[in-house]
């Protein structure tokens, strides 16, 4: 979390921009409560001045069923000072659902309905 900004600001796909590093590194605790991370492969990098674009690919398991997930993503970040000052992702959301979800902003499961 040092690499991050106090005044950092995250943006996922699917929810609310989360203001501040304390902010952020709770979404992260949280989201470890529902998910293992498994992998992170960064497959292109671009930087341009102080902002730096990932292609990445991410793998994690859940661990309300096991179910292993590999999915695509885009990140845009910029860094001033050398920290992290925001940080956007892009990537389908849908990729992310299992049978059960979990919302990791809230630690809820929401079950789905066909």
């Amino acid at each position: 979390m040092n690499l991050f900004h106090p005044d950092l600001v995250f943006q996922g796909p699917s929810g609310e921009p989360s203001n501040g590093r304390n902010a952020y590194a709770d979404l992260v605790l949280r989201s470890y409560d529902a998910i293992e991370p498994i992998s992170f492969e960064i497959k292109e990098i671009a930087v341009h001045g102080s902002r730096v674009l990932a292609e990445a690919e991410i793998s994690l398991r859940f661990k309300a069923n096991g179910q292993l997930v590999s999915y695509p993503l885009m990140s845009i970040c910029e860094i001033r000072e050398g920290l992290i000052t925001w940080w956007r992702e892009y990537y389908d959301p849908a990729q992310l659902q299992p049978a059960s979800v979990v919302n990791v902003r809230t630690g809820g499961r929401q079950n789905r309905r066909g």
